[in-house]
């Protein structure tokens, strides 16, 4: 996912992904709990995947990408005939 948004600052991007963390410089402008990212990233590790956050800096916008595992099914009841 990319976006034309105000960015995220190296600083910013160290606590991405804490639990209720919401950028000063949003907590007046921009409604909300902090949670969001905080439930995505926790899904996406549940799953042994990661999240990565890119922004060339403040106002110029912010690339998130999530990158999970490949599972094969193990469970030949689980195989379809569009997988053999």
């Amino acid at each position: 996912m990319v976006d034309q948004g105000v960015g995220v600052t190296p600083d910013e991007q160290r606590h991405l992904g804490r639990k209720s963390f919401r950028s000063p410089r949003h907590q007046a402008s921009v409604p909300g709990s902090g949670l969001g990212f905080w439930i995505a990233s926790t899904f996406i590790r549940a799953h042994d995947g990661t999240v990565e956050i890119a922004s060339r800096g403040q106002g110029l916008g912010t690339t998130a990408s999530i990158l999970l595992p490949v599972q094969h099914a193990l469970d030949p009841e689980l195989v379809t005939s569009d997988d053999e």
